[in-house]
């Protein structure tokens, strides 16, 4: 034992030798280690992944600040999903053999394995191979996939979507397009209604084109979007944070294409950029989109209207946009060298900072994730690697380096989540799979005041008052993730540099007679505030009584929401009076939604009338009683329908907040 210990320590020293040599030139041989990457992968050629490994496992050595590594297992196969209880789900392939399946592996947060389950795939001429691994609101796991064909030259046979329940136990799946048309899938997305999004290749009116398939929770197709406008092979797709759907194409080398759809298959947009290599989109809160691949990034409107293109400092593959509604964008410092790059813009346009080489001079990776990552404080994550080594680099918001964490012995990571808890666990899968933990952010002190200031002082009941609400940053440092809260709706105003300042208003309605007060509270949530005796501030208004005043109300609920097209909808309508005074006359009128047909309407008070307008006489409603109206209607199409309806008075009453006389439901006819 102990010669066989003496001969491992020799072997190490050794390795650590030839590696501090290595570490010296490593710069020299990036750019090929970029080449060789670039077949390795696009080719598939087997002798470039093999001088990819030899080199990149010399070159790579791990670096550690302010992170550790928890676990690291074998297997993954690069795609990765993750539960709310941090469970992971791998997909891999069974191989190029006949009848070779997907085999799907969960393991729990310190990364042993629960189970391993299949479909058992029985078309010998055939094999199936992922290409996404999703979670839904439930636990439940997606898997896309591609049913394919061939040994040296595989092509795609078929689609696959398939749902397991959290145990393993296959709830549904479903093969889909023609055999042999070249179909296939890339990607999957899951909504809060979980719903399903497959992004692909199909066969549509203008031939073989990026294709959207939407699935119900319970597998059943909705609707097939064929792209129409040229943007290309499919590279990507994301939520927007309007809900709406961005897709990623590649028309050729240089010209990426992008759109942007809803949840009913609709196309919004369509956009063009020159670039290189891969591309990405992201959009703000605003409804904007960013646009990035290589040296360039371009910013469209919610329209898709070009608003700016400025050419990046880096090859950028990768874009997100922060909680201060800025672009960030990560790839290579340039196309033909290896290392991490990140960059950031603001709305406008201009440069904020950018950094070069993230990952280290002792180190020569190349990004390879499908995603960059950004967390609560705006600190960006990007998964790269090479044949060797398999790791995650982070920035720091304001472009410092923070740390870059690798495992040796996996290729790139290609997929990275946050756990649970944040940012603190970061899981990662290519060749193998990770845990990386890194201690909470500590932010510098940032002090806030707020001021509120009400107009006019003295009003008459029902009249509406305007709020100033303005935050302050006192320093030293910059403040981020502000938002200002309280009595009246939440103002978001993100960073405020120091010594800056930032403004919104807010109105409301004085309702009753008498102090009129609001209370608002600014915070910048986990960052330290030194004197937090100036984060609130209340105001009162006097308010005057008017005689007869009255505050009527609807809320409107339907239910049940989805229905199945064919079905009944029932609405319920309630009318409310808060009073001082009683309120006379007091009418209901409901539109009802186009490709419905009214069966009842009944009413507690009054009477209804109507076909596809209901109308409902409910007399006198006196102070801080209630009707109720029951409507019901049977649904005729799929798809969504709103309905609206509103309450009135006659004027022998004053009914001082009109704001809420009215109600819309909306509901989804599956």
């Amino acid at each position: 034992m102990n010669s066989i210990l003496l001969a491992n320590d020799r072997i190490e020293r050794e390795i650590k030798r030839l590696l501090a040599r290595v570490r010296r030139q490593n710069r020299e041989l990036s750019s090929h280690l970029v080449q060789a990457l670039r077949i390795g992968t696009t080719r598939r050629s087997p002798g470039a992944m093999v001088l990819v490994l030899m080199v990149a496992t010399a070159l790579s050595l791990p670096a550690y600040a302010q992170v550790a590594v928890e676990w690291a297992a074998q297997g993954g196969g690069g795609l990765m999903g993750r539960d709310a209880a941090d469970n992971l789900f791998t997909a891999a392939s069974g191989g190029q053999t006949p009848g070779g399946d997907i085999l799907l592996t969960k393991r729990n947060s310190s990364g042993v394995v629960q189970w391993q389950v299949s479909y058992d795939n029985l078309e010998n001429s055939t094999f199936e191979a992922p290409t996404w691994v999703a979670t839904d609101q439930a636990g439940n796991i997606i898997v896309t996939g591609n049913r394919m064909s061939g040994i040296s030259n595989p092509v795609n046979a078929a689609s696959i979507v398939m749902k397991f329940d959290p145990s393993g136990n296959l709830l549904w799946r479903q093969v889909y397009e023609g055999s042999f048309d070249g179909s296939y899938t890339k990607k999957s997305l899951i909504d809060s209604d979980n719903t399903i999004y497959v992004l692909g290749i199909g066969q549509g009116p203008a031939g073989r084109v990026t294709k959207v398939k939407k699935f119900t929770p319970d597998g059943a197709a909705l609707w097939s979007y064929f792209d129409s406008t040229g943007i290309g092979s499919p590279l990507n797709m994301k939520f927007a944070p309007d809900g709406n759907i961005l897709i990623v194409g590649s028309a050729t080398t240089i010209i990426k294409g992008f759109a942007k759809i809803d949840k009913n298959g609709n196309h919004l947009w369509n956009s063009s950029l020159n670039g290189d290599g891969r591309a990405d989109a992201a959009g703000d809160q605003f409804g904007n989109t960013y646009l990035a691949s290589g040296p360039s990034l371009k910013k469209v409107s919610p329209t898709g209207q070009t608003l700016w293109e400025r050419a990046n400092p880096i090859s950028g593959s990768f874009v997100e946009v922060g909680s201060d509604n800025n672009p960030v964008i990560s790839g290579l410092p340039n196309p033909a060298t290896a290392g991490v790059a990140f960059a950031k813009f603001n709305s406008n346009g201009g440069l904020l900072w950018q950094n070069l080489d993230a990952d280290g001079r002792s180190l020569v990776l190349i990004p390879n994730s499908y995603e960059m990552k950004l967390d609560e404080f705006n600190n960006a994550y990007l998964g790269a690697g090479n044949i060797g080594v398999m790791g995650v680099s982070k920035v720091n918001s304001d472009g410092t380096s923070a740390w870059t964490a690798t495992v040796q012995g996996f290729y790139a990571s290609t997929v990275i989540e946050f756990g649970a808890g944040g940012s603190n666990g970061i899981y990662a899968s290519g060749g193998g799979m990770a845990k990386f933990v890194q201690g909470p952010d500590v932010p510098a002190e940032a002090d806030l005041g707020l001021s509120l200031t009400a107009f006019p002082s003295t009003v008459t009941q029902g009249q509406q008052v305007t709020y100033t609400i303005q935050a302050t940053n006192n320093g030293p440092a910059l403040a981020r993730d502000i938002m200002v809260t309280g009595s009246l709706p939440a103002c978001a105003i993100g960073q405020l540099a120091p010594g800056a300042t930032a403004r919104c208003t807010r109105t409301a309605i004085a309702a009753a007679p008498g102090a009129f007060t609001q209370t608002m509270t600014v915070d910048n949530g986990a960052q330290p505030d030194p004197n937090p005796s100036n984060n609130s501030q209340t105001v009162s208004t006097q308010v005057t009584p008017v005689s007869n005043a009255t505050d009527l109300s609807l809320v409107m609920v339907d239910a049940p929401d989805p229905v199945r097209r064919g079905s009944n909808v029932i609405y319920t309508l309630t009318v409310a009076n808060s009073g001082p005074a009683n309120a006379s006359n007091v009418a209901l009128t409901d539109v009802l939604p186009a490709n419905t047909t009214l069966v009842s309407a009944v009413s507690t008070s009054g009477l209804c009338s109507g076909a596809g307008t209901v109308s409902c006489l409910l007399g006198t409603l006196n102070a801080n009683a209630t009707a109720t109206v029951t409507i019901t209607v049977r649904t005729r199409l799929r798809g969504t329908i709103n309905n609206s309806a509103s309450v009135t008075s006659d004027a022998s009453t004053t009914d001082f907040n009109t704001a809420n006389n009215s109600a819309t439901a909306v509901t989804t006819v599956r």
